[in-house]
């Protein structure tokens, strides 16, 4: 059976600061939650892991999401899309919006565990 590879003409990786938790005041203002989105020919992918879900949600093109996340307090960090990865390869570790970022993206660079170190990383 073959596999039809996603088409991702961008992507963009959201940052934010989180107020609902207290545990993540530790973490650099600003830079204490992430998201991403994946823009393809015919819609938008919003793909956000907290720690008690993971959110998904999906608009037509014709709507602008990320005019909304802009308002709404998001810093918005437009990136390559993530490549084609052909290996389903098992990686041990958290399940946070850090990691399921990198791995939607395919970093496997150790030494990223918080928002502002994905955003250095990025940048």
């Amino acid at each position: 059976m073959i596999k039809p590879k996603p088409h991702w003409i961008c992507a963009y990786v959201l940052f934010r600061d989180e107020k609902k938790l207290k545990l993540l005041r530790i973490l650099k203002k600003g830079f204490r939650h992430c998201a991403v989105i994946l823009e393809s020919e015919n819609h938008w992918l919003y793909i956000d892991q907290t720690f008690f879900q993971t959110e998904m949600r999906v608009w037509p093109k014709e709507l602008m999401p990320l005019d909304v996340f802009k308002r709404e307090g998001w810093m918005i960090l437009k990136t390559n899309p993530p490549p084609f990865q052909k290996e389903n390869v098992f990686r041990f570790g958290w399940v946070d919006c850090v990691s399921v970022t990198k791995r939607i993206f395919g970093i496997k660079k150790w030494g990223i565990y918080t928002p502002h170190q994905l955003y250095q990383f990025l940048n």
